[in-house]
């Protein structure tokens, strides 16, 4: 499992680091068995771990090569875990080092190798030492290699050697050439013991079967090799043993030279005659088979292999995962059962303290040694159990019969329905329910249940996971579930599909509901029906709750107000009498607890203070939710609770009660810690809603601080006041464009901050519920916070708009202009635009007969505005537009602002507009003039932008491109170039030097030489940038092409003479 991996991990570094240090030099003479015990145990190491030791790989060669021939059978056996572990990194960056090594050992002269392995090897073997090794290898010894105890030390090693080649074939096979020449002469050697030759053989043999690379050597060489060893071996036992892989080798070699086969009957017979019978009958089969032009394949040839034989090519691998999964420790499932024993807990640390004990059992009783072995740390150290709790359970889960897999289960869905279990909790067995479903099997449990409690936790991957599962079988009971879930994790796509989904493939058994449309955020759309169910049900208080949540959704607040207070009327005489139409039976306490905080937020925005107290007061007054009473309180509940403390702190603070202030303050953080840590547990982003309602409550501290210093210390309240604005403005840039966030932050400051003391952010608050569709709200904007008329005519607003109006916007002259430029937005969103752009024209004329620095930054938004909305209402076509107004307006935008890059690239844009429409008619008029004020134009907004990065300039610098290379041949456009070429940077042109070198054969002079002197001087200071494509322009089939490449690189070649002589 994935934790025991990250364990012997660990322990597979801080073995590499013992053996590091070690050197002959220095160390005692005990030494080399301790360094022969570690390597033992870090193959054993790499056996477990497998690929996750890769990184280490580099260190434990080095040791390899450092201490071979003191070690050589250890390490030869911990080669051949390399290889298995990482088959890829091990050819291609370790094998050719260890290569050289192991030729050397199977040189026939080899013997001197036996007295430096025998030094680093304890008397007694491993095995059989007294002392316990750190750790043991799963299912058995180390090495899967079984030798017989009467080969000499030489060839016990040389037998090791080829194994490790055959275990290395991919990586051999890239090494033929040098391998098989060694191995050839090792086999023809007279002293060589016949067990190594049976191997080299069956080494051969594999080799030839890999690949192709092969072919070389098979044929005449092997064939005369094979007929020497027969020829001199003696014993029939051994060869009738021998004469088994040696008919395998010539299957092997019949397979790789097909038809060439029958090439080689006189060597055939030369060696046929060494063989037994049944070897014979077998060659001459395939002999018959060949002729018969029929082809043999790797299944014949292995069909020949003995048990013994095959079990040398077979991936040890498998081997050592059923031995691993066959070496279990025993589990004593009594004492796990006691662990997770759930009834009786009750309280908060109850379950703190179930979950540290159940965490440790595991550990205990884990069938797996690694993780057992962590047991003991993980009890000093908790953190460690919990990161090792999926593989400690499953590991346990296995082994335990299907009763007690029942009782935890049970214990599992006990924990889930407690109305006490901490949300870490929570989210850690959900955790696990995900990591059973991934990686071993899903726990019985429902996944209703399941989606629920993600859910309650706001882990809203995993609830959307549940959810999604429950669709295949009941889509009608979950859609809602989903549109939510899929908004929460900001994907309101997906939630939009469900809705059309269900509306198209389900109209008939589904019916469409109002808070569909809420989890969607169309409020419009909500509300609407919201008031057709109402008609129906005039007592529905769920109903009354959504429309209400609609209602402070668009803000409007003062039917937000009444409703409220007419709901809450009923919902005060239900509790005193049972007949009235709306039963206690069908409403939930945590309804009645919505109706009055929302009541409350709709008078904390109207400054009624002395209702929005009657409404938290009865919050606080009223009894648990129905979710608490059957013990399963949901997220909303803990939601409600924080809402009701924040108001009650604003009520505090409003009355300068700071004391009692500062106490809900903390007393509403404490309530949302817990639901702050499950959220941040999922991401960030899901936690976002608590994160705003915190920064209100620290929000309220400072106000709290302000409020006390306007009383002891009043001389500082107006510099205090100022450096909190200039605060919370600097924060509110940080906070996430989203309406709601926004308005829970302005009403706090609203206690202390009338909105014409910070005219910039209800300012840009409108434009955000424009940009975001809300246009109810936007204009709320307007006709509440920012107009000096208590009570506005909207209508007004729409349909009487002119330069006597601006008055009514506002607070100051300055606010008058810019508020009414922002309401003309806000009219032209809505659809109203050609009152819109007429007004704004008003606009514009009343600020031009009104010079004022102060105006200067408004006229030029507004000329740009208009300019804008111009091309916008006649569809962007000029025969329809008045083309000298709209540049005048924007020319001077570019004198009241010559600093605006908006302004030079409206300018230059218009002028680029005039002169592509002037190109389609039939007979184009002279526009050389809108040509140079279209490159004076490009050029200015690109270094604005530039040094700004406050746009991005890609399309200007293109643009500014075509108009060099399509008119720069005339007189007044090559010196506008010149000029421009000079205000800019060179690092402008870097991102479109591909375009440069396309048009560097350009058959007009003056633009050739403009270009030359410009790629030379990007040459001089970024020559990387350009060698490139110089060197491909001077392989260009075109002559012309050729020589201005090779003047621009010979201009270059005078700075960067290596850098061009390399290209």
């Amino acid at each position: 499992c994935d934790s025991s991996d990250y364990v012997h991990f660990q322990i597979a570094g801080a073995a590499v680091r013992a053996i590091s240090p070690f050197d002959h030099a220095t160390i005692p003479p005990c030494e080399p068995r301790l360094r022969h015990s570690l390597f033992v145990q870090l193959t054993v190491l790499t056996s477990i771990v497998q690929s996750h030791l890769s990184p280490f790989f580099q260190e434990i060669v080095a040791l390899i090569l450092r201490h071979w021939r003191a070690h050589l059978s250890p390490i030869l056996r911990l080669i051949e875990k390399l290889a298995r572990a990482a088959p890829s990194d091990f050819k291609v960056s370790y094998f050719p080092q260890i290569l050289p090594r192991l030729l050397e050992v199977l040189n026939p002269q080899a013997s001197h190798l036996l007295a430096g392995s025998a030094e680093g090897t304890p008397s007694n073997p491993p095995a059989t030492s007294n002392e316990t090794p750190p750790l043991s290898a799963p299912g058995g010894p180390v090495n899967d290699l079984e030798i017989s105890e009467n080969i000499g030390g030489l060839a016990s090693l040389q037998i090791q050697v080829v194994h490790v080649l055959i275990v290395c074939g991919p990586a051999v096979e890239d090494s033929v050439y040098v391998v098989v020449p060694a191995l050839i002469r090792l086999l023809e050697h007279g002293e060589t013991a016949l067990d190594v030759k049976v191997w080299i053989i069956g080494l051969l043999a594999h080799l030839i079967l890999l690949g192709p690379t092969f072919e070389h050597y098979a044929g005449p060489r092997l064939f005369l090799s094979l007929q020497r060893v027969l020829r001199n071996s003696s014993s029939s036992d051994k060869n009738r043993k021998f004469g088994d892989i040696v008919v395998y080798c010539m299957g092997a070699i019949t397979y790789q030279l097909q038809e060439g086969w029958l090439s080689y009957k006189y060597l055939l017979d030369s060696i046929t005659q060494y063989l037994a019978s049944e070897h014979v009958a077998t060659i001459d089969q395939w002999t018959e088979m060949i002729s018969r032009s029929e082809r043999m394949t790797k299944e014949v040839v292995e069909s020949v292999l003995s048990a013994e034989h095959k079990s040398w090519f077979t991936d040890a691998t498998e081997a050592l995962s059923a031995s691993t999964s066959n070496t279990k420790l025993h589990v004593n499932q009594q004492n796990l059962r006691r662990a997770w024993e759930a009834s009786q807990r009750s309280t908060k640390e109850d379950w703190l303290e179930w979950m540290r004990r159940f965490s440790i059992e595991l550990l205990r009783e884990s069938p797996s040694a690694a993780l057992r072995s962590c047991c003991s740390l993980a009890q000093a150290y908790n953190p460690l159990a919990r990161a090792l709790f999926n593989s400690a359970f499953v590991s346990c889960w296995n082994e335990l019969y299907e009763p007690n897999q029942d009782n935890l289960v049970r214990a599992l869905e006990t924990a889930f329905q407690s109305d006490t279990i901490p949300a870490e909790i929570l989210q850690t067995l959900l955790n696990l329910a995900e990591f059973m479903e991934h990686d071993v099997e899903a726990l019985p449990i429902d996944i209703r249940e399941l989606g629920e409690l993600a859910q309650k936790c706001h882990a809203y991957a995993k609830a959307l996971h549940y959810k999604e599962l429950e669709f295949h079988t009941s889509p009608s009971t979950c859609i809602e579930a989903l549109i939510s879930i899929n908004n929460q994790v900001g994907q309101p796509e997906a939630a939009v599909g469900i809705l059309k989904y269900a509306q198209w493939h389900h109209r008939n058994v589904i019916q469409v509901k109002e808070s569909w449309y809420e989890k969607l955020q169309d409020w419009s759309n909500a509300l609407e029906l919201y008031d057709k169910k109402l008609i129906e049900t005039p007592n529905d208080l769920e109903a009354c709750t959504g429309k209400m949540r609609c209602l402070e959704a668009l803000g409007e607040w003062e039917q937000l107000a009444d409703m409220a207070k007419q709901v809450w009327t009923q919902v005060d005489l239900v509790r005193d009498d049972n007949t009235r139409p709306m039963k206690k039976s069908l409403f939930d306490e945590s309804l009645v607890k919505t109706v009055g905080l929302l009541g409350a937020r709709a008078c904390w925005w109207l400054s009624e203070w002395q209702t929005m107290e009657q409404y938290v007061s009865g919050v606080s007054s009223s009894g648990p939710s129905m979710g608490a009473l059957t013990g399963t309180p949901s997220s909303t509940d803990s939601e409600l609770g924080g809402l009701c403390g924040l108001y009650k702190s604003v009520l505090a603070v409003h009355h300068n009660q700071f004391e009692e202030a500062q106490q809900w303050i903390n007393a509403t953080r404490k309530e949302l810690d817990t639901t702050l840590g499950a959220l941040v547990g999922e991401s960030y982003l899901r936690a976002y809603n608590t994160m705003v309602t915190l920064q209100q409550l620290g929000e309220l501290e400072e106000i709290v601080e302000y409020k006390k210093i306007c009383v002891l210390k009043p001389e500082e309240s107006v510099a205090f006041k100022r450096h909190m604005v200039n605060t919370w403005t600097q924060r509110l840039s940080g906070c996430k464009r989203v309406v709601e966030v926004w308005q829970h932050l302005l009403a706090v400051r609203s206690l202390v901050l009338s909105p014409h003391e910070d005219i910039d952010t209800w300012l840009q608050f409108a434009s955000l519920c424009r940009q975001s569709g809300n246009l109810t709200l936007s204009l709320k904007v307007f006709t509440h916070a920012l107009a000096v008329h208590s009570n506005p005519n909207i209508e007004d607003y729409r349909t009487s708009f002119s330069p006597m109006s601006f008055s009514s916007f506002g607070y100051s002259e300055k606010d008058h202009y810019r508020v009414a430029f922002a309401y003309l937005k806000h009219l032209w969103t809505v659809g109203a635009k050609p009152k819109a752009l007429q007004d704004l024209g008003s606009l514009v004329e009343t600020l031009t007969r009104r010079p004022n620095t102060g105006n200067s930054q408004e006229l030029v938004k507004c000329q740009l505005k208009w300019a804008e909305w111009q091309m916008a209402i006649h569809e962007q076509q000029l025969d329809k537009v008045s083309v000298p107004s709209v540049l005048t307006a924007l020319k001077n935008c570019t004198e009241l602002d010559p600093n605006s890059y908006k302004a030079w690239h409206a300018w230059a844009l218009m002028n680029f507009q005039v002169i592509e429409h002037e190109s389609t008619k039939p007979v184009p008029a002279n526009t050389d003039n809108y040509i140079v004020s279209a490159i004076e134009g490009f050029f200015r907004s690109i270094a604005l932008g530039r040094s700004r990065w406050a746009a991005n300039v890609q399309q200007d610098i293109l643009r500014v491109l075509t108009l060099w290379f399509t008119h720069g041949h005339k007189t007044d456009v090559h010196s506008a170039l010149n000029a421009g070429f000079q205000s800019v940077s060179i690092e402008t042109w870097l991102i479109v030097i591909p375009q440069l070198i396309a048009r560097i054969h350009s058959p007009h002079p003056r633009i050739q030489t403009q270009l030359h002197r410009l790629l030379c001087a990007i040459g001089s200071q970024h020559p990387h940038a350009l060698i490139y494509p110089l060197s491909v322009a001077l392989k260009s089939p075109l002559e012309v092409r050729q020589r201005a490449a090779e003047s621009i690189m010979n201009s270059m070649r005078r700075n960067y003479v290596e850098l061009v002589e390399e290209a």
